[in-house]
This record gives structure tokens, sequence and C-alpha cells, in this order.
């Protein structure tokens, strides 16, 4: 697929869409792309504001020390 298609904004679409059925409070994206998150609502936070994915994935990850992806989140709902 190309760049502008449509077919990522749907992905993340029908992701937020099943996320909110099952309760979840927010989503959450690591990327190289903020511009295309941020047109979706995410917004941009410190990596370590998500201890779940980086004590959770990214500490077997060979990049941990050294990341360079961009932490994003969308809130699905208010706390």
């Amino acid at each position: 697929t190309m760049a502008g298609s449509g077919h990522g904004h749907n992905l993340v679409e029908q992701v937020e869409t099943e996320a909110k059925l099952l309760g979840l409070e927010r989503l959450m994206a690591l990327t190289y792309v903020p511009g295309f998150f941020e047109k979706l609502g995410f917004k941009i936070v410190p990596m370590d504001s998500l201890p779940e994915k980086v004590f959770g994935v990214c500490v077997t990850c060979p990049n941990f020390d050294c990341c360079d992806e961009i932490a994003m989140i969308k809130r699905l709902r208010a706390y």
C-alpha cells in the first residue's frame, strides 16, 4: 500500500473501536511517524509514562538503552 491510501487510518479506527468495546481507557503507540497519530488524536508522552510497555516488553529489546521511538497515547475515556 502507498502512503495516503487511508489503510493505516482505518486500521487505527478499528483498533480504537475494539478497545472501547473492551472498556480500555487508552491506546498507546510507539512510532517514528508522530504526525500520523497526532491527526488521529494521539498525544506525545514521555516513554517512562508507559511502564507497562517499557518494563513488560521494551526491556528485552536490543535498543532498550538507545530507543528512538516516540511514545504516544490516546485517551478513550476520562479517568
